[in-house]
C-alpha cells in the first residue's frame, strides 16, 4: 500500500514540475505574441469540417448510399418474388376450389348431359318410361 503511495507523490510531483515549466516559459512570451499567434490560428471547428466532416460526407454519398440503395433494390426485388410465388399458389388453390365446388353426383357432374346408358336405363325405369325390350313406349 505503501508503494502505490509514493508512486502517486512521485506522479503528482512531475506533472507540477511539468506545469511549473510550461508555466515560466509562458510568463516570458509577450502579451503581443500570443494575441498574435491566438488571431493567426483557425478555429477548432473550421479545421474539424475541413478535415473530418467533408471526408465522412464524400465517402457517405460515394460509397454508402450506392450500397445501401443497392442492397434495398435486392430485398425489394426477393420480396417481389415472394409475393409473385404466393400470388401463384393462391391462384392454383382458387381453381382447386372452383373444380370442387361443382357437386358430383355418382361420380358424374350434375347438370352435364354425357350420363352413362346404365343411369339412363335405371332413370327411365323409375319413371316407368321403359318396358321389357328395353324400347321406350310410343
Amino acid at each position: 500500500m505503501i508503494f502505490f503511495l509514493i508512486i502517486l507523490l512521485i506522479s503528482i510531483a512531475g506533472l507540477a514540475l511539468l506545469f511549473i515549466k510550461r508555466f515560466l516559459v509562458f510568463k516570458t512570451v509577450s502579451k503581443e505574441e500570443i494575441f498574435s499567434r491566438y488571431n493567426s490560428a483557425k478555429p477548432f471547428w473550421s479545421e474539424f469540417r475541413e478535415l473530418f466532416v467533408v471526408p465522412t460526407i464524400r465517402v457517405h454519398q460515394e460509397k454508402v448510399r450506392p450500397a445501401t440503395y443497392k442492397e434495398i433494390e435486392k430485398m425489394a426485388r426477393r420480396f417481389r418474388i415472394s409475393v409473385l410465388k404466393i400470388e401463384c399458389l393462391l391462384t392454383r388453390f382458387t381453381d382447386y376450389i372452383r373444380g370442387k365446388r361443382v357437386m358430383s353426383i355418382n361420380g358424374n357432374k350434375c347438370g352435364c348431359a354425357n350420363k352413362s346408358s346404365y343411369w339412363e336405363q335405371l332413370n327411365n325405369c323409375k319413371n316407368g318410361t321403359h318396358n321389357q325390350e328395353g324400347n321406350t313406349p310410343p
